[in-house]
């Protein structure tokens, strides 16, 4: 059997999931809206493509409602944090776990 790997989100879709877990399932308007009041997205257009592109990749679901398409993340915060973190242990620490761990020891003292 084989297992789908869910992509890493890139910055922008790690920015709309941010909110998405925020707000729980939710519109592309409000999704838009929320992202405009923090001054971090462009147009309604471009959040709406984002989003379908990120459904696509496998991070959202969709309930198409008569009404509204509501989307809800399909991966959780947590998960999402694991990925980006395995990423960055794989390609910036060569898969060193100590090695992060003793850089991030040092940030916190420097702190």
């Amino acid at each position: 059997m084989k297992t789908t790997k869910t992509p890493i989100p890139t910055r922008k879709e790690l920015l709309i999931l941010t909110v998405m877990w925020q707000l729980g399932p939710t519109t592309v308007r409000a999704v838009h809206d929320h992202l405009k009041q923090r001054q971090q997205t462009t147009t309604y257009t471009t959040t709406l493509k984002m989003m379908q592109v990120m459904l696509e990749k496998g991070l959202l679901k969709k309930n198409s409602e008569p009404v509204a398409h509501i989307y809800t993340p399909k991966i959780s915060q947590e998960t999402t944090q694991i990925q980006l973190i395995q990423d960055l242990i794989s390609r910036g620490f060569y898969g060193q776990y100590e090695d992060l761990w003793q850089l991030l020891k040092k940030i916190k003292k420097s702190q």
